[in-house]
């Protein structure tokens, strides 16, 4: 059996990997290596005609369906010049080689092979051929044919649904990654946001306490300043009381000086009368 994992790299771009595993029945082997061979053809032409990955499986299988179930406008290999359309042409002598093939009517004939080629692909009418051999042992004819791939293509069907349901569960696998890893990295980026924030209150507090500091330094020094203000102005009042002081000291003596230099002029104003009387008395004695 052939599991196709499909899904988103970190880059954006959709990788494909194929993981073979051994079964019992070879041909179921060989159809599943063709299916992944053909999906991995469908993601290079998605990529070649849009120059973009595909979205998802889902994309890929209906892409993948319309390539195959296109009619051909070609059956026989040659050109059909009324039909300008379809895929190119590709040989299929899967119908010349159905036992009653010859026998038929043209009209059925041509009915045979619209239905087969508008519903499968040339690949899948060969496959599905080959199964048909490998299993009864024996040609088929037209109906028989019909029959068989219809079967074979239900099966091939119910393979095809389960290696989408295996692509979806890889896909909500790795969406449940995606979102866990998303989780994972919001929840880091708030842990890394709360060891922000601690480290910036550590450093708040830091500078809280060198801003206290400088605070504190910045009152002493002013309480120094207003000390050494108010010492200033005792000073300059002491000094100011001092000068008064002095200034009432020498005005008092001053006063006291003026008072000498009062009681010496009336001294001397004294001897001078006491002076002239003498003299007076002389002249008078001596006339």
């Amino acid at each position: 059996m052939t599991t196709i994992n499909f899904e988103v790299a970190d880059t954006g771009a959709h990788q494909v990997s194929c993981n073979t595993v051994t079964s019992d029945n070879a041909f179921a082997q060989v159809t599943e290596d063709c299916n992944t061979s053909r999906i991995f053809k469908t993601i290079e032409a998605i990529f070649a005609f849009t120059g973009k990955q595909p979205k998802d499986a889902s994309h890929i299988e209906d892409v993948k369906y319309m390539l195959e179930t296109f009619p051909h406008p070609n059956l026989d290999g040659e050109v059909n010049k009324q039909d300008a359309g379809g895929t190119v042409p590709v040989n299929c002598d899967i119908f010349r080689k159905l036992t009653d093939w010859s026998c038929l009517p043209m009209e059925q004939q041509r009915e045979t092979q619209t239905f087969l080629l508008k519903n499968y692909s040339v690949e899948d009418l060969q496959l599905a051929w080959d199964e048909y051999i490998i299993q009864k042992r024996d040609l088929p004819n037209s109906e028989q044919y019909r029959i068989f791939i219809i079967n074979w293509r239900g099966n091939k069907t119910k393979r095809r649904t389960q290696s989408l349901a295996d692509l979806m569960k890889a896909l909500e696998h790795k969406d449940d990654e995606i979102y866990q890893e998303r989780n994972e990295q919001q929840q880091l980026h708030s842990e890394l946001n709360f060891v922000k924030h601690i480290n910036e209150g550590h450093d708040l507090i830091e500078q809280n306490g060198s801003l206290t500091n400088a605070i504190d330094n910045l009152k002493s020094k002013i309480d120094m300043e207003v000390h050494v203000g108010q010492t200033k102005e005792q000073i300059i009042a002491e000094q100011s009381q001092l000068i008064d002081e002095q200034k009432a000291i020498i005005g008092e003596r001053m006063a006291m000086i003026e008072e000498q230099k009062k009681i010496i002029e009336e001294q001397k104003e004294k001897l001078r009368m006491h002076k002239i009387d003498d003299e007076n008395s002389f002249q008078n004695k001596a006339e």
